[in-house]
C-alpha cells in the first residue's frame, strides 16, 4: 500500500513538473532567428571597469587615453565609432528568438569607485539559442575585471592589472603591462606577453603562458601546462601544476632556476644543471599527477 501512495506522489510530482514547464511552450513563436546591434558610449570616470555578463563572448581592447580615435569595430555591423577620452565603447550584436534578444540589455553604472557594465539577459524559455559577442573598447589605464558565467574572454593591450573569471569558455589575453590573475572553470587559457606577476589556472583546459616576465603559477586540474619565459624575466618564483596532463617549461639562455620536478605517472626531463640548483636561483616547482614533464 505504502509503495503504491510513495508511486502516485512520484507521478504526480512528476506530472506537476512536465505541466510548469511545458506551459510556456503554449502559443510558442518559434519563428525567424533576428539579429540585433548594440551600440553605445558610456562614460568612465573610475580607476576600476568591471564587465559582467551571464553569457556573451566579450572582445576587451585597451587604447592609450593620447591615442583616444575612431576605430573600426566589427561583430557585425562594421561600424566606425570614436572613443573619446574618459569612455568605454560597445559594439555587439545579440542573435535568437525575437523574446530573448528584446529582453537583452547592456547597463551601466558607477559605484564604489567603479564602472560597471552588465551585460544582461532575461532567462525566459526563448533565452535557449541565445548568441551575444560584443567588442568593448576602454582606456588601457584603468584596472580591469572581466566575469562571465559562458562565452570566450578575449583581453588586450591593458596597462593596469587585469582579473578574468569564467564559467566556461576560452580566456586568451595578449599585451598586459599589470599583473593578471585567471579562474576558468571549463576552457583553455592562454596568456601571451604579460610584464607583471601571472595567476592563472582552469579546472579543465590547458593553461599556456608565452613571454611572461616576472613570478609565475600555473594550474589545471585536467590539462596541459605550460611556459615561455622572456629573457628579461625578474620574477621570484615559478610554479607550473597538473592533475592531469603534461608540463613543460622553456627558459630563456643563462637562466639560473632551482627545479623541484615530480610526476607520479610519466617521465621528467630537466638538464641536469637545473636539477642540481643553486641556493640563490630561482625556484621551480613542477608538478603532474599522470603526465610527462619537459625543461628547456
Amino acid at each position: 500500500m505504502f509503495w503504491n501512495v510513495t508511486r502516485a506522489a512520484i507521478a504526480c510530482a512528476a506530472a506537476g513538473l512536465f505541466i510548469a514547464y511545458a506551459i510556456p511552450a503554449v502559443g510558442r513563436d518559434d519563428g525567424p532567428r533576428i539579429t540585433r546591434a548594440i551600440d553605445m558610449t558610456v562614460d568612465a570616470p573610475d580607476d576600476r571597469i568591471a564587465l559582467n555578463a551571464g553569457f556573451a563572448e566579450l572582445h576587451v581592447d585597451g587604447e592609450n587615453e593620447t591615442n583616444a580615435r575612431p576605430q573600426a569595430r566589427g561583430t557585425g555591423t562594421g561600424a566606425t565609432r570614436p572613443r573619446e577620452a574618459g569612455s568605454i565603447v560597445i559594439h555587439g550584436t545579440v542573435t535568437g528568438f525575437k523574446a530573448a534578444v528584446d529582453g537583452f540589455s547592456v547597463n551601466h553604472q558607477s559605484t564604489g569607485g567603479t564602472t560597471v557594465i552588465a551585460f544582461d539577459e532575461q532567462r525566459t524559455f526563448w533565452t535557449h539559442g541565445l548568441v551575444a559577442s560584443f567588442h568593448v573598447l576602454v582606456p588601457a589605464d584603468r584596472l580591469l575585471s572581466v566575469k562571465s558565467g559562458a562565452g570566450d574572454v578575449r583581453v588586450g593591450h591593458i596597462e593596469r592589472d587585469t582579473n578574468v573569471q569564467l564559467g566556461s569558455g576560452s580566456v586568451m589575453l595578449r599585451d598586459i603591462v599589470g599583473n593578471v590573475t585567471v579562474r576558468d572553470s571549463s576552457g583553455d587559457v592562454l596568456i601571451e606577453n604579460a610584464s607583471g606577476t601571472v595567476d592563472a589556472h582552469s579546472s579543465s583546459g590547458s593553461v599556456v603562458a608565452h613571454d611572461v616576465r616576472s613570478t609565475l603559477a600555473l594550474g589545471s586540474s585536467s590539462g596541459d601546462v605550460s611556459a615561455t619565459l622572456q629573457p628579461a624575466w625578474n620574477g621570484a618564483s615559478i610554479a607550473l601544476e597538473t592533475s592531469s596532463g603534461n608540463v613543460a617549461l622553456a627558459l630563456p639562455p643563462g637562466f639560473t632556476a632551482r627545479v623541484d620536478a615530480h610526476t607520479n605517472s610519466g617521465t621528467v626531463h630537466v638538464p641536469a644543471v637545473l636539477a642540481a640548483g643553486v641556493p640563490s636561483a630561482t625556484p621551480v616547482r613542477l608538478r603532474s599527477s599522470s603526465g610527462d614533464i619537459t625543461v628547456r
